[in-house]
């Protein structure tokens, strides 16, 4: 009965914000138009792109943009840094991530000259977001346990402070530390539910259930996915029931009730049609072909992994492309036609490869655009200035003494706006460089987790190939062995020598520096220093190592012992990385 009056105080509540944000657009609009002053203009310009950006992201950028073009004429710095703060969002909402952070540093840089501590906490949780994206875990946890410990001081119960748990609980989750998840991710629960946060507990209940369903837990995530549902069937919420459809059908297909699993995978596949979200309708096809082969249909599973191939051609999604090729490498392997599941599987391991090298290349493509935004903005200063300057001299006619030393101050001012794009120019080099080694770093660990992974799948395939051949009829064997020669010949040998080339190129007087300043390291203790200089975490290695995470932490101990920081506070990632 409480969770009833609940949903019927959701209900209630979203038809009055609706009424309400609607009266407030139109109250805003009109105090547009009679504003007197820039400062007035900025600050209705900020507050319209705030209640427009949920719904309309092409006016909010209007609004944004409108907003930064007066800041340069108000005498308002903390007008000037929230415009700038918006430009931001709006910017990480198109996943433009170096340039979203661009327009947040420049924002929190006069948050903190002017002390605005909760603006300073909100500008770290997005970069905190933009740090998790970049799977840059340690930073996000940095910025987002920082504005955790200002909302905290300023309210217990508060909507940012649901957002950050729920932001750090995100980033736990992506590091597959799922304990740590479930005890940020309740705490935004309780929040939610004391401010009865309706579009929060959606999403609060969705992470909650898939907490469970990873526990294995299913009674408890069907409950908590079924209150996600009754949520957004108020609030209509697009993106989420596709995805909360087909997890519950994975719960079921898990639970061995296929009746049920092809109901709820129906209804995800269902929605995102109506949604017209191919990528959701992919994968909901590529859930449906693991229910067929759940109830041994390898025919049916085959038809749906298909489909999915389709429509990933179709809209060049790799992933799904990705998936649905795995599927059908399954399917013709329980269908006993080898060929084609070889086939399949090969090209499940060209597109992990395309995929690997895509990431690269978007990477060093946002390093580019990152510079050419800069430059840009700064040369669009200077001529803006330009414009100025010649504006006021003709407005000062002729008054020539006037007109000559405000020249004067006007062409020195150019000078120093100069300047400044040059340093700016020269610290944004700096950057890139920094980031190039980042992503080289990110780019030798997902290399060495490949390799190792890609050599586990292709030694268990011929290991079942070898003990099926068996079975087999005579003249199919020779074509058998001749598949498993070709996948055993994919395998790599070198693993470990090949990271150490790769690693040595990056970071080129790292094992010289280490071997002088601790010579009586061993050759393990070399590969968890590299290992450690890549920022991976500790279940990382334990998988390219080939031990299990609790060794890996006793080696960490050891190792810290006979780098001398032991019973220290220093961190031994940031040790090693000082390494040079």
């Amino acid at each position: 009965m409480h969770y009833l009056r609940h949903i019927l105080f959701l209900a209630f509540w979203g038809l009055t914000t609706s009424l309400f944000s609607s009266s407030q657009l139109d109250s805003l609009n009109i105090a547009l138009n009679n504003a007197k002053t820039p400062a007035e203009k900025l600050s209705i310009l900020n507050q319209l792109f705030v209640i427009v950006l949920p719904d309309n992201k092409t006016k909010a950028i209007r609004y944004a943009d409108r907003a930064l073009t007066i800041s340069e004429f108000a005498d308002d710095d903390m007008g000037k840094a929230i415009a700038l703060y918006n430009k931001g969002k709006y910017l990480q909402s198109e996943n433009r991530l170096n340039d979203a952070v661009t327009y947040f540093n420049s924002a929190l840089q006069i948050f903190k000259e002017n002390k605005k501590q909760l603006w300073i906490a909100k500008t770290d949780m997005q970069l905190g977001q933009i740090a998790k994206q970049n799977l840059k875990f340690e930073k996000s946890l940095e910025l987002l346990y920082n504005a955790k410990e200002i909302f905290e001081k300023q309210d217990q119960f508060s909507k940012e402070l649901a957002n950050i748990y729920n932001n750090i609980g995100g980033v736990y989750y992506d590091q597959k530390e799922y304990d740590k998840a479930f005890e940020y991710w309740e705490k935004s629960l309780l929040i939610r539910e004391t401010m009865n946060d309706s579009i929060g507990l959606l999403s609060a209940y969705n992470n909650i259930g898939e907490i469970y369903r990873l526990s294995n837990d299913f009674d408890k995530a069907l409950e908590y996915y079924n209150r996600a549902i009754s949520i957004n069937n108020i609030f209509k919420k697009q993106g989420y029931f596709p995805v909360i459809y087909d997890n519950i059908g994975n719960i079921y297909i898990s639970k061995k009730e296929f009746d049920s699993a092809s109901f709820y995978l129906i209804k995800s596949l269902d929605a995102a049609i109506e949604e017209k979200n191919e990528s959701r309708q992919a994968f909901a096809h590529i859930s449906l072909g693991e229910l067929h082969i759940a109830l041994l249909e390898y025919d049916s599973a085959k038809n749906n992994f298909q489909l999915a191939r389709d429509i990933g051609i179709r809209i060049s999604d790799l992933f799904a492309l990705q998936e649905s090729a795995l599927g059908l490498g399954k399917s013709f392997d329980n269908l006993n036609q080898f060929k084609k599941a070889f086939n399949y599987y090969s090209e499940f391991k060209q597109l992990s490869d395309s995929i690997s090298k895509i990431n690269s290349i978007e990477e060093v493509t946002k390093l580019e655009l990152s510079l050419m935004f800069e430059n840009k903005k700064q040369l669009n200063k200077i001529e803006q200035e330009k414009r100025e300057w010649i504006y006021f001299i003709i407005a000062i006619g002729l008054l020539l003494i006037i007109i000559i030393i405000a020249w004067l101050y006007g062409r020195q001012k150019i000078r120093i706006r100069n300047s400044d794009a040059t340093r700016d120019n020269l610290e944004l080099e700096g950057k890139r460089l920094l980031e190039d080694i980042d992503f080289k770093n990110r780019e030798l660990a997902t290399n060495v987790m490949y390799m190792v992974k890609k050599n586990e799948f292709i030694n268990h395939i011929s290991e079942k190939l070898i003990k099926a051949k068996i079975h087999f009829k005579k003249e199919n064997i020779p074509a058998t062995e001749e598949v498993i020669h070709k996948l055993q010949m994919n395998v790599d040998d070198q693993i470990w020598d090949a990271f150490e080339k790769r690693f040595e190129e990056v970071h080129k007087n790292f094992y010289t520096r280490l071997n002088d300043k601790f010579p009586k390291l061993t050759t393990k203790d070399k590969k968890l220093c590299a290992l450690l200089r890549l920022q991976l975490s500790t279940k990382e290695i334990a998988t390219i190592m080939h031990h299990n995470p609790a060794s890996i932490e006793v080696a960490r101990t050891r190792l810290r012992k006979k780098l001398n920081v032991s019973n220290t506070e220093i961190n031994l990632v940031t040790f090693l990385s000082d390494i040079e």
